[in-house]
């Protein structure tokens, strides 16, 4: 049985048309969060592609998210 593809922004940047890769890993862990609002990895997942494609404000906005979720994970702090 295969694996369920996990979106990827960081092997998204290695692709030919990344923007549209990022965006493509926005709208994927944007289902993941609406199947499931508890896992702050996606929260942080998101915030990395938000931030990576200039929406500042949306990435602070999930970061802030993700460690309310997980208030002890201060390495994510360092990636505001």
């Amino acid at each position: 049985m295969r694996k369920k593809h996990k979106p990827n922004p960081k092997r998204a940047l290695e692709q030919k048309n990344y923007r549209l890769s990022i965006k493509d890993s926005i709208i994927k862990i944007t289902k993941q969060i609406e199947s499931d609002p508890n896992i702050a990895k996606s929260y942080f997942d998101r915030a990395y592609s938000k931030n990576i494609l200039g929406d500042k404000k949306g990435a602070i906005a999930d970061y802030t998210k993700g460690l309310e979720i997980e208030p002890d994970n201060a390495s994510k702090l360092n990636d505001m």
